[in-house]
């Protein structure tokens, strides 16, 4: 729009009977930009998730007389269960290799010390059961 009224001008000034050294001579402003692009290493970038996520202690929340947990479980890590209910439970392997009480509205910390996979009851409550996948 703007080049179009500097041409309507230049040609309206030349109408008129000004030759091109009195004309108004238009120039439009010329921008230059620069850019430079820092490229990050993406291992760099894994590596500080993974050491991040290694030093998140998981939390297992036991609600409506279900198991839930919220990360991954890694070998001699402590696990912070929290009983949301009103009714006590056990976080137990049904192999009795581990058991954990946690009393109603209360929350303890735990550890496993061995990798594998459990299966996790309450012996309170028999048919809550999970399965819980230690690294």
């Amino acid at each position: 729009m703007r080049l179009l009224l500097l041409a309507a001008v230049a040609c309206g000034l030349a109408a008129c009977g000004v030759d091109g050294d009195d004309a108004l001579t238009a120039t439009s402003p010329t921008t230059t930009t620069s850019m430079t692009m820092t490229a990050t290493a993406t291992t760099t970038a894994t590596a500080t998730a993974t050491a991040a996520a290694t030093t998140i202690t998981p939390q297992l929340v036991i609600q409506s007389f279900v198991f839930l947990i919220d990360a991954p479980v890694i070998a001699g890590q402590p696990i912070v269960i929290t009983n949301r209910d009103g009714a006590d439970h056990t976080f137990s392997d049904v192999d009795d290799s581990f058991e954990a009480y946690v009393a109603a509205d209360a929350t303890t910390t735990f550890v496993i010390d061995r990798p594998g996979t459990y299966d996790i009851w309450c012996r309170i409550h028999p048919d809550m059961r999970t399965t819980l996948t230690v690294g």
